[in-house]
């Protein structure tokens, strides 16, 4: 089944099920990029879940969102404090020859695949660095351009039993980047939604706040509402 038609069946299941706050796939929410303070880790789990991006919006019950750790122990956003706050140059983070040990180990990460690859992918990362903080805001995939459905390759977010956000895949450095700058609003897709959020209220009112917060993500001089 194409991927599309299986995305487009899931919201449709979705709002059969849930109603008309069913979470869409690949949704868009704006939110302060400070409130995320974990990370997901499912190798906490007594069970493997089989993640990917293409299953963003389902929801899904159980414990699977109490397997976090805090979002600074994670490497590439340590690696990006010492290169963005400490000065550090990239090879003296110790990224690159972390992630040449697993370009040995499965010849290929984050699509590059010898270390000269490695240094022009962090290369061009300062470059968005760069960007991000001469425009004081990240953009949205529709602004980025492309193909996608909605926030489709955008930062990764679960959402907790409580309305949690749980960074889980996509966008790491340039999620480290809007925590490092400071920047007041940042936009995400959803990854799993847990049903407790949806039935009590916790979903809909992230999305609430998302509209709050929309205008500022568009214009970066205005305040909070």
């Amino acid at each position: 089944m194409p991927a599309r038609v299986q995305k487009v069946g899931r919201d449709v299941s979705n709002l059969l099920r849930y109603g008309r706050h069913a979470p869409l796939t690949h949704e868009r929410l704006f939110v302060d990029p400070q409130d995320i303070k974990l990370k997901w880790s499912p190798r906490k789990l007594p069970e493997r879940i089989p993640f990917h991006e293409a299953i963003s919006g389902t929801v899904r019950d159980g414990d699977w969102d109490l397997a976090v750790k805090q979002v600074c122990k994670e490497r590439k956003y340590r690696a990006c404090a010492a290169r963005f706050v400490n000065g550090k140059s990239w090879e003296d983070t110790g990224i690159i020859d972390n992630l040449m040990k697993k370009i040995a180990r499965d010849g290929e990460v984050d699509g590059c695949f010898s270390r000269a690859e490695l240094l022009a992918r962090y290369a061009a990362l300062d470059r968005l660095y760069a960007e991000i903080r001469a425009a004081g805001r990240l953009k949205t995939r529709d602004e980025i351009g492309g193909h996608g459905l909605r926030e489709e390759l955008g930062i990764l977010c679960h959402i907790g039993r409580d309305g949690t956000l749980i960074r889980a895949r996509n966008g790491h450095h340039r999620f480290a980047v809007a925590q490092i700058l400071k920047l007041p609003v940042i936009p995400i897709q959803i990854g799993f939604v847990h049903k407790n959020a949806l039935r009590s209220g916790q979903f809909q009112a992230l999305r609430v706040r998302s509209r709050q917060l929309e205008h500022q993500a568009v214009d970066p001089t205005r305040e909070h509402p």
